[in-house]
């Protein structure tokens, strides 16, 4: 299905510069994708700030969309291969998930559950990478156990799968302490 096709609706621009910009910006795309473009960037400069830097991988997305629909989109969002900057990789993940994730909101094309669960999937996947990364340049004894004995556990929004745009997380962290010899406790 073409993602313009899948398009429900598209915010009223109330910032004109920030639209026309968008609208120049991505003047190859048809009428829905350009207006709900238009419209989100007219109502969030940072949407539209995102827009802008992200310019070139959204449009390889809305190609991927056509193609294979707006799921594998964000699965790609995750699997991207990793930055050789942890960081860098983290944060790049960070503007295209958010872009993406508001775009197909705001056109509902995804809505409530769908969303809430994208975000929590995100979060999870982002936590666990940043976690994986730590205690890949830690320097822990050898151990058998996965991620060194060290667990997150989400609460809240998180740990039911309802994190919305502007939630934190509410993470606790444990240890195993059996997951080491005891010599190297």
């Amino acid at each position: 299905m073409a993602f313009a096709s899948a398009i429900h609706a598209a915010p009223h621009a109330a910032n004109a510069a920030r639209a026309a910009d968008a609208m120049d910006r991505f003047a190859a795309h048809p009428d829905p994708v350009k207006s709900l473009l238009a419209g989100t960037a007219g109502c969030s400069g940072y949407l539209a700030g995102l827009m802008r830097r992200e310019a070139a991988w959204l449009d390889s997305a809305f190609e991927k969309a056509d193609a294979l629909g707006t799921e594998a989109v964000f699965e790609e969002i995750m699997a991207a291969p990793r930055d050789p900057d942890p960081a860098l990789h983290l944060r790049r993940a960070k503007r295209r998930a958010a872009l993406w994730l508001a775009l197909l909101e705001i056109g509902e094309v995804w809505r409530g559950p769908v969303i809430t669960e994208a975000l929590t999937r995100f979060a999870d996947w982002a936590l666990s990478t940043a976690l994986d990364e730590a205690l890949a340049t830690a320097d822990l004894p050898p151990t058998k156990a996965p991620h060194g004995g060290y667990y997150a556990l989400a609460m809240g929004k998180m740990g039911a799968f309802e994190l919305n745009f502007s939630s934190d997380i509410d993470l606790i962290f444990v240890f195993d302490d059996a997951s080491y010899a005891k010599a190297d406790k």
